[in-house]
């Protein structure tokens, strides 16, 4: 029984800001589908690191985040976790499609988001690994629009069309 103990009490160590507080009682699909950035929305530029050149929103919402560049390109919403540091909160989570993986890895301190982004996709001759970066700031009067829409919005996204897809 003590294995247990020692196991419940790191996997509760790992749970985001805030969930670690919630009654014993809550609902576990509840308690995972709130988050403390949810509903903030951070604009600023997206591209390749070190040259940011591109538009983009950074929403999160219901224990989900995306971006709009990205959910436009067929990537769905994905999870994320937060960990506080100091002044600092971190975070990191993963928007999956049909063009690969996107692993995000950013940090909030005060009203600024510096993001890295690693895009990966593995086919049998030919892989995809670039180094992107999202870097913005906090948008007050902003709503982060729902987890659904931004889930339709992949779903039926039609990158082939869209110019920020095939860069």
């Amino acid at each position: 029984m003590k294995w247990l103990r020692i196991i419940l009490v790191a996997c509760a160590s790992a749970l985001p800001i805030g969930l670690s507080a919630l009654p014993a009682t809550a609902d576990a699909q509840e308690a995972l589908a709130q988050g403390p950035l949810d509903g903030m929305v951070f604009v600023g530029k997206i591209g390749a690191k070190g040259a940011p050149d591109l538009d983009d929103e950074l929403h999160f919402q219901d224990g989900k985040f995306w971006s709009v560049n990205c959910i436009e390109c067929g990537f769905q919403p994905g999870a994320y976790w937060v960990r506080r540091v100091g002044d600092a909160v971190r975070f990191r989570g993963e928007l999956t499609g049909e063009r690969g993986t996107l692993a995000y890895a950013g940090e909030v301190v005060g009203d600024r988001i510096e993001v890295s982004i690693n895009w990966t996709k593995s086919r049998w001759y030919w892989r995809i690994d670039r180094e992107l970066e999202f870097s913005g700031t906090f948008k007050p009067s902003a709503l982060a629009y729902s987890v659904e829409r931004a889930i339709t919005t992949a779903t039926t996204a039609q990158p082939e069309l869209v110019p920020a897809c095939t860069r």
